[in-house]
């Protein structure tokens, strides 16, 4: 099925939903599990929302904040607020409350979307319910709205992005162009109606809702979702055949078993490079006829990029895993920033770009000369005769889990809410999640560590909390460069 380029995207995609009557979708956090929806009753689904949101909000692309859960009811919601024609904008489920408000006024949000246990929290803020459900309730922004009119009625969607292109921001999709990303990636990686997936990648980041959940529902192969911070999935897991697996590097070994990857027709792995170590344990833990994908991408590119095969060959030869095949459409250049080394910035074209960012005071032409153009990934590749291999970022940057951390972020929150006279937060190694925010301090106050970070937690994400702390007479010279 074709969506790019049509108005009516999400009107064909609900069609297309509808059909897939054999589609089994299941939610072990659910209420009524192990029962399961088919395509037609999780449209059903989606049409209430949308019901809703109609009344709520009648004007055409209209922002809505979506604190995104991985769950049915969330994925469904989302769809009714496409539906309805609103122009959703996904956040993390376990945002600060005083992040999400200053995202829906610099967004100019009608609505906001919230599980229902946060609606006491919110409506202190001015906030007036509109909707509750056992899973989520609908409020009425207090803030002015604007809608987003500068593509006309085109249907978009907005993703908090943590990518390597600066501090972390809105994104705008055109959803023709997810969709067609979405369709991509499953060809790529030969995602059939007869598998099962394991719905493991968060909703509102752009891997686990396009090569995710959207991916399995165009294809009309069944899913499960599977939050790892409330279910024990190698718990769960063998119960159940399931024959795709998705994870990030730092992730993919804790969240399935043995059993479970040797079961698997397909396992996919993205969000960070894949070390030596860690493609070699994939390899002997995966079954002998398991198809093992290294994917790359970035949410400004929709986000899917390239696949990679994964094999002990591939491996052995490349010293590495290569970047990998680029998907139809797609075209890589590399812009030389070391001729000695061979290595270079990497940029790519491709039909499902992102036409820009939400703010127009972050657009910069350091990520893409134009909507919808060419995007510079800040990554550096290293250019062979037979491909490309990865070698790091140009920008500073830490990678945990999957997850980029911006050190600026967490500079500034230090220095803001702790006694310390100066601070740098640089990435430290760590086995399991790749790096870790390490963060040095100066001062003659020595404060305890535990302080600090029971501090932070009320102002940062957990993942942003330094898990190593080291005071320092000085910094460094290039500290901070």
């Amino acid at each position: 099925m074709g969506f790019l380029g049509t108005s009516n995207c999400i009107a064909l995609l609900s069609e297309h939903i509808a059909t897939h009557t054999a589609m089994r979708l299941q939610d072990p956090r659910a209420s009524n599990w192990p029962s399961m929806i088919n395509g037609p009753l999780f449209i059903d689904r989606a049409y209430n929302w949308a019901k809703i949101f109609f009344i709520a909000e009648p004007v055409n692309n209209s922002p809505i904040l979506i604190l995104m859960r991985l769950g049915l009811e969330s994925s469904s919601l989302l769809l009714g607020a496409l539906q309805a024609g609103l122009f959703p904008i996904l956040m993390k489920p376990t945002t600060p409350t005083h992040l999400v408000l200053e995202a829906v006024r610099e967004s100019s949000c009608s609505l906001i979307a919230v599980p229902s246990g946060l609606l006491l929290e919110i409506v202190k803020h001015g906030f007036l319910p509109v909707s509750q459900g056992d899973d989520y309730a609908i409020l009425r922004s207090p803030y002015a709205s604007v809608p987003h009119l500068k593509l006309g009625n085109t249907p978009i969607i907005g993703i908090l992005s943590s990518g390597s292109t600066g501090k972390p921001k809105i994104i705008i999709h055109t959803l023709d162009r997810v969709l067609h990303n979405a369709t991509l990636h499953a060809t790529s990686i030969g995602l059939r109606a007869e598998d099962t997936v394991a719905l493991t990648l968060p909703l509102n980041y752009s891997a686990g809702l396009v090569a995710g959940l959207l991916s399995t529902l165009i294809t009309g192969a069944s899913g499960i979702f599977i939050d790892t911070q409330k279910i024990n999935p190698r718990r769960l897991l063998p119960q159940l055949r399931v024959s795709v697996c998705m994870a990030t590097p730092a992730t993919i070994m804790s969240v399935y078993d043995i059993t479970t990857l040797d079961r698997a027709r397909v396992v996919t792995v993205g969000g960070d490079a894949i070390n030596y170590r860690l493609a070699c344990e994939l390899i002997e833990y995966c079954g002998i006829t398991t198809e093992i994908y290294s994917t790359y991408g970035m949410t400004e590119a929709g986000p899917r990029i390239s696949s990679s095969t994964v094999t002990r060959e591939i491996l052995e030869y490349y010293n590495a895993i290569p970047l990998g095949k680029p998907l139809e459409g797609v075209q890589f250049d590399i812009r030389i920033t070391d001729t000695v080394a061979g290595s270079g910035e990497l940029l790519v074209s491709t039909p499902t770009a992102m036409y820009g960012y939400l703010n127009p005071s972050l657009e910069s032409s350091t990520t893409q000369d134009k909507p919808f153009g060419t995007i510079r990934t800040g990554d550096i590749f290293k250019v062979l005769s037979d491909g490309m291999v990865f070698v790091g970022r140009s920008g500073r940057l830490i990678v945990r889990g999957g997850e980029n951390i911006y050190p600026a972020v967490i500079e500034s929150a230090i220095l803001k809410h702790l006694d310390v006279d100066d601070v740098w937060v640089t990435a430290e190694p760590d086995e399991l999640l790749g790096h870790v925010p390490k963060a040095y301090v100066t001062g003659n106050k020595k404060i305890k560590i535990s302080y600090m970070a029971k501090k932070l937690r009320n102002v940062l994400p957990s993942s942003y909390i330094p898990a190593i702390w080291e005071y320092a007479e000085k910094l460094p010279d290039h500290a901070k460069k």
